[in-house]
């Protein structure tokens, strides 16, 4: 073949153009166009369930050459069990006839791969847990794995062995753990080689089972996890689970950036909250981004937890702040308050009024103008008020994201008191046709760019009221650009 007049930047510019399936009718066009195709067909694999795509992911894998171009590995463990029991058979479909298009390197063709699945199904689970294991062994350029152990069949344990094997092979950097309870990940020491993992998420979703094993597991998991040099750790755990020990076996992460939380405040879930107040504040120092997610709270608790986290050591000077679902509100302006000068970018995913949110945005006003330039906000009533407050509060917000569950007509007057017109038999776009005909737009000073608006009721599309909502603020907003992720000018 003559040398490739293009250069190789531009070939793989040209193949975002294309479709998986154009792709591999073009693999044989030239070398760049080749590993261009291979990187984006087998860069990640996903094994979720036992179908054609699966087979014949496996099957192409057991080429080391292929293998190695596998950066990405999602493996979803509980269908073995879906696959192979008997009783759960009706939940699945039958087998989808389709018909891929070949790759050019001598794989099988689409009637092989048929074949080999049906080999796979007739010879059980532990057919299929062969040749995983034999694909997983050929990995050895793997950077980041998702892996779902829920309700993993006892037969599949040796797979478990391989999977972390793998691991330890690869210079994993970041690694995603759901399971339903802890002892399915296994013994933690198998993992011992994660010296380059990064970014860590942990994921439990089963009920407890108060056990002793299960405490010991959870303390081994800290333990080991206190070893890797981490930069993003998030932990999801299973409601009126007791993590309290867990906590108190963590070590500090000194690179620690990020932290999600979505640790239920309960005396159930913690039934002593020391523990999660030591590891907050071993890791504030260089915290930059923390997301705090309960799913269950009980009120009288989380007092208690906003009365000890008043220190203003912990949590402080953070950029990225996410809550929700919290329902004590001094905590929330407590924790905006110690990071006003430093935070960038807020989420609050509860459902606000417009007081509450001038109290947030009062808060966030630091020097008359705030270092805000990212919002999420859930409100209960849309109103011109919101916009008046933010754009006079935080002039310097770039992207503003909004979910609310009614509309209103109120605005704010020059002195910023809530004033409320009738509205009656007003259309949305009545209702915030913001300033005067003529008139300079009224938000002509907000640096705003991005907005994005959405009714709490799930609906397909965009809405008319959401439209006429965003418009109406864009055209008051000479500087928007992008509405739902759309550039309008």
């Amino acid at each position: 073949m003559s040398k490739d007049p293009l250069v190789y930047d531009v070939w793989r510019h040209i193949a975002t153009y294309l479709t998986p399936s154009e792709l591999r009718r073009a693999i044989s066009t030239n070398h760049a166009l080749h590993d261009i195709a291979m990187d984006t067909i087998y860069g990640e694999v996903r094994w979720t369930r036992l179908d054609y795509d699966m087979v014949k992911s496996l099957k192409s894998l057991q080429n080391p050459r292929i293998a190695k171009r596998v950066h990405r590995l999602d493996v979803r463990l509980w269908f073995l069990k879906f696959q192979f029991d008997e009783s759960l058979q009706r939940h699945f479909e039958r087998l989808p006839k389709l018909k891929l298009q070949n790759l050019s390197d001598g794989q099988e063709n689409s009637t092989q791969v048929h074949e080999r699945l049906a080999d796979l199904k007739r010879g059980g689970i532990d057919a299929t847990i062969r040749v995983m294991e034999s694909a997983m062994n050929n990995l050895q350029e793997l950077y980041e794995c998702s892996l779902d152990a829920r309700w993993l069949p006892s037969e599949a344990l040796p797979l478990m062995h391989a999977v972390y094997r793998t691991f330890s092979q690869n210079q994993l950097r970041k690694l995603e753990l759901r399971c339903q309870d802890i002892e399915e990940l296994g013994n933690p020491a198998t993992m011992c080689h994660l010296i380059n993992l990064r970014e860590l998420s942990l994921e439990i979703v089963g009920p407890p089972k108060h056990s002793p094993s299960e405490q010991a597991q959870m303390i081994q998991m800290a333990e080991f996890m206190s070893k890797l040099d981490l930069c993003s750790f998030s932990l999801s755990t299973s409601p009126h689970s007791d993590y309290s020990a867990f906590f108190a076996a963590l070590g500090r992460f000194p690179h620690l950036r990020k932290l999600v939380l979505r640790v239920d405040l309960s005396e159930e879930s913690l039934s002593d909250p020391y523990p999660l107040l030591c590891f907050l504040h071993r890791v504030s120092p260089q915290l930059e981004s923390f997301q705090f997610q309960p799913r269950f709270s009980d009120r009288n608790y989380v007092s208690l937890f906003a009365s000890l986290i008043q220190a203003p050591y912990i949590l402080s000077d953070l950029q990225t702040l996410t809550i929700s679902n919290v329902l004590d509100f001094d905590l929330v302006l407590s924790l905006l308050r110690r990071n006003k000068e430093t935070i960038v970018d807020v989420t609050l995913a509860d459902s606000l009024d417009l007081q509450q949110l001038q109290e947030i945005v009062f808060t966030l006003a630091h020097n008359g103008k705030g270092t805000l330039k990212t919002l999420y906000i859930e409100i209960q009533v849309l109103s011109p008020a919101v916009f008046d407050l933010l754009s006079r509060r935080l002039p310097n917000l770039r992207d503003l994201q909004v979910v609310y569950n009614a509309i209103g007509g109120s605005y704010l007057d020059d002195d910023e008191r809530e004033v409320h017109p009738p509205i009656e038999d007003a259309t949305v776009i009545e209702i915030f046709n913001i300033g005067e005909p003529g008139s300079p737009p009224r938000y002509r000073h907000w640096a705003l760019q991005k907005l994005s608006v959405w009714m709490t009721q799930v609906h397909e599309g965009l809405s008319e009221e959401e439209e006429g909502i965003m418009f109406s603020v864009a055209h008051a907003s000479p500087r928007i650009t992008t509405i739902r992720g759309e550039t309008v000018r």
